[in-house]
C-alpha cells in the first residue's frame, strides 16, 4: 500500500491529479511495476523455481501436494522405433505414454520418463524444503478412504507422511479441540527460533542545515490546477472545452480510412463515438453531441472533405524525430508516389495563428527531410470551421 501511494504522489506531481490519466497510466505501465521490498521484517510470496539460491529465516511451504509425476497425464514420449529395421527406416517415433506402453516393447522407455518426472519433482521438493534458516512450515492435503484411512495419494507430500511416521497418527475432528471440520495431524521437531528485534540506533543523531545553492524557488503547477489560478470562475468551462478537445483528437487520430460520402462519414463516426462510450472516454451524452458537431464540421469544409475523400496514406498523431526532438502533428497525409504531404494540426480553442503556425512549420520541415518535395501545412480551428494555411517564411 506503501508503495501505491508513492507512485500516485509521484505521478500527481509530475503529470497533474486528473484520475482519467492516471488510469491510463495504472493500464499502460504502473501495474507491470515491481514492488521492492526490504531485506528484513517483510513477507515475500515467490515460486518454488523462483526461490533457488535464496533463504529465509521463517519458511512456509503450503500445498505441498503436487503430483509426483507432473505432466504424466499421458503425453506422447519420442522413442527410438522397434524392431531395428523400423528405427533405421523412420528413426524416432511418438507412442502414447499409458499402460499400453508400459505393457509393450517400450516398457523400458516408459519406466525411464516416469523415473524422470519423480526425479524432477523430488528435486522441486528439495529446494522448496531447503530454503528455511531456522523455522520451517509444510501443509500439505491427503485422501481418506471410507474407513478414513489414507487412500491413494500420488503426491509428494506422501513423503513427508512416511519419513515422519504421520501415516498412524491422523487424528478426527471429534478427538481434537480444534475448530477443524476434518481429520488433521501434526509432526513438530525442535523448538521455534524467534529473531531478537534489533534496536534501533539512538546515540548516533547528525544535526544537519538545510542550504540552497540558489535563492530562487521553482514552483512546477500542474495544468489542472493552473485553469483553476488564472482562470477562477471561468475553469470548469474551460476544462470541458479541452477535455472535448482531447476526444475530438481521438476521434481524427481513428478517421484513416478513406471515406466515399455523407453516409459512410457518419456512419465512421458513430461507430467511434459508441466505443468511446463503452471505453467511459465519453461522459455524458452532451460530450458526444458536442464531438459528433465539432467533428462534423471537418466533412463540411470543402477542401477537408477532399483530403477525406482522396485515398491518401495518412499518418495520425504519429511521432515525427529531428534535432534530437519529438514532434506529433495531428494529422499527416501523404503520396508516396507524387513526393507530396499534407500536414494538419486541429485546434479547439481560440483562434491564434502567430503561436500555431511555427509548430506546423516544423512539422512541414520534418516532411522535407523525409524526401517530400511538395508539402503544405493547415491549421483548422474547429470551434469556428476555419481552416488556414500556413505558408513559409
Amino acid at each position: 500500500m506503501d508503495a501505491f501511494l508513492d507512485q500516485t504522489r509521484a505521478f500527481v506531481t509530475r503529470y497533474g491529479s486528473n484520475l482519467k490519466d492516471f488510469l491510463e497510466y495504472w493500464e499502460d505501465t504502473l501495474h507491470n511495476k515491481a514492488i521492492s521490498t526490504p531485506a528484513d521484517n517483510a513477507v515475500r510470496i515467490m515460486t518454488v523455481h523462483s526461490s533457488k539460491g535464496l533463504e529465509a529465516q521463517t519458511l512456509f511451504v503450503p500445498f505441498c501436494d503436487w503430483q509426483q509425476e507432473v505432466g504424466s497425464i499421458h503425453p506422447k514420449v519420442w522413442c527410438e522405433g522397434k524392431p531395428q529395421e523400423m528405427a533405421e527406416e523412420i528413426g524416432y517415433v511418438p507412442i502414447q505414454e499409458g499402460d499400453k506402453m508400459a505393457n509393450s516393447e517400450y516398457s523400458d522407455e516408459y519406466n525411464e520418463e516416469h523415473v524422470n518426472m519423480a526425479v524432477d519433482n523430488l528435486n522441486m521438493l528439495y529446494v522448496a524444503l531447503t530454503r528455511a534458516r531456522d523455522n520451517l512450515y509444510v501443509s500439505s492435503c491427503f485422501s481418506l478412504n471410507k474407513d478414513n484411512k489414507l487412500g491413494k495419494n500420488d503426491h509428494v507430500g506422501t513423503y513427508l507422511l512416511e519419513s515422519t511416521g504421520l501415516t498412524t497418527q491422523i487424528q478426527h475432528p471429534d478427538e481434537l479441540d480444534t475448530v477443524l471440520d476434518m481429520p488433521y495431524a501434526e509432526y513438530t521437531l525442535g523448538e521455534p527460533v524467534i529473531a531478537e528485534q534489533k534496536e534501533e540506533p539512538t546515540d548516533n543523531e547528525i544535526e544537519l542545515q538545510l542550504c540552497s545553492n540558489s535563492d530562487r524557488v521553482c514552483f512546477v503547477q500542474s495544468q489542472d490546477s493552473l485553469l483553476y489560478t488564472d482562470y477562477g470562475e471561468e475553469a470548469e468551462r474551460r476544462a470541458a472545452r479541452i477535455e472535448i478537445g482531447n476526444i475530438c483528437h481521438e476521434v481524427f487520430a481513428r478517421l484513416t480510412e478513406k471515406i466515399a460520402s455523407h453516409h459512410d462519414w457518419q456512419v465512421q463516426l458513430n461507430a467511434i463515438l459508441d466505443d468511446f462510450e463503452t471505453q467511459g472516454l465519453i461522459e455524458s451524452p452532451e460530450q458526444r453531441k458536442d464531438a459528433y458537431f465539432l467533428v462534423s464540421k471537418a466533412w463540411n469544409d470543402p477542401q477537408m472533405q477532399k483530403w477525406f475523400r482522396t485515398p491518401f496514406t495518412v499518418e495520425a498523431e504519429q511521432a515525427l524525430y529531428m534535432d534530437g526532438k519529438e514532434y506529433r502533428p495531428d494529422r499527416v497525409m501523404v503520396d508516396k508516389s507524387a513526393g507530396k504531404a499534407i500536414v494538419v494540426d486541429y485546434k479547439f480553442g481560440v483562434r491564434n495563428d502567430a503561436k500555431y503556425s511555427d509548430q506546423v512549420r516544423l512539422y512541414m520541415r520534418a516532411m522535407r527531410l523525409m524526401n517530400y518535395d511538395d508539402v503544405e501545412g493547415y491549421l483548422w480551428y474547429a470551434r469556428t470551421g476555419e481552416l488556414v494555411e500556413v505558408k513559409d517564411e
